[in-house]
């Protein structure tokens, strides 16, 4: 066995000391990493909860509200029938026109014919 030195049992009193300094400076970094962690987990855990609340307003909205691809080409459709629709009823009143103006000429002509022929 060796004899020990006065000078190095103080030494390895000093290292013992500084390495139970240590010891707890490294136990309370891993406490406060462990408290970090947890508060970090809460956080996420409410982003999320809002994120899924986000998504049910938006898919609510989605129901609400027409697509604007969809309204464009609902809007043009609806545009294509109001123009077809309008040239359909010009043509109707077109003939209706001519219609009248023929009665008013066959009419014309009879009444012509009447107060001539007697």
């Amino acid at each position: 066995m060796e004899p020990t030195c006065p000078a190095n049992s103080a030494l390895v009193a000093v290292h013992e000391k500084e390495f139970k300094h240590l010891r707890e400076l490294l136990e309370e970094k891993l406490k406060a990493t462990d408290k970090a962690l947890t508060v970090q987990a809460v956080e996420y855990q409410r982003r999320l909860m809002e994120l899924n609340h986000a998504a049910e307003r938006l898919s609510a909205m989605q129901e609400r509200f027409v697509n604007a691809d969809l309204y464009r080409a609902e809007h043009k459709s609806l545009g294509d029938l109001h123009r077809s629709d309008m040239e359909r009823l010009d043509r109707e009143i077109q003939i209706i026109q001519k219609m009248v103006w023929i009665g008013v000429g066959i009419l014309a002509t009879l009444q012509f014919g009447l107060h001539y022929i007697k």
